[in-house]
């Protein structure tokens, strides 16, 4: 249950923003901004191998459920622009840990705050 619930200290926050899927602005440390939510969501999106998907199946998600995910190309690589706002950082990792999702029959749009895969 640790593996779910632990906290990203502050090399594993440095590790994750330094990933090869994301640009970050120059100087910008996460750590500085990160609190419980984003040191926990940044452990479960390490853990769920996510960032193993190509940046275009991403960018259909993000599109799939009405989110806006920034990307700057660099050097002919697509990669997605970590937002140097808490609000906004919470809102990018609640994404890549799928926890927004379109509802079925209403359509509405949710962000979940808990999931468990139905058996």
């Amino acid at each position: 249950m640790d593996r779910y619930f632990s906290e990203a200290t502050d090399a594993d926050i440095k590790a994750f923003s330094q990933h090869d899927k994301f640009k970050t602005e120059d100087g910008f440390d996460m750590s500085i901004i990160a609190d419980t939510v984003i040191r926990t969501k940044i452990t479960l999106i390490n853990n769920s191998g996510v960032l193993d998907n190509e940046t275009s199946l991403l960018k259909k998600a993000a599109e799939d459920v009405g989110f806006e995910l920034k990307t700057y190309n660099e050097n002919g690589v697509e990669k997605i622009l970590i937002p140097t706002t808490k609000k906004e950082v919470k809102l990018l990792l609640t994404f890549l840990d799928e926890d927004i999702f379109i509802a079925a029959i209403s359509k509405i749009r949710f962000k979940s705050n808990s999931k468990r895969p139905m058996k």
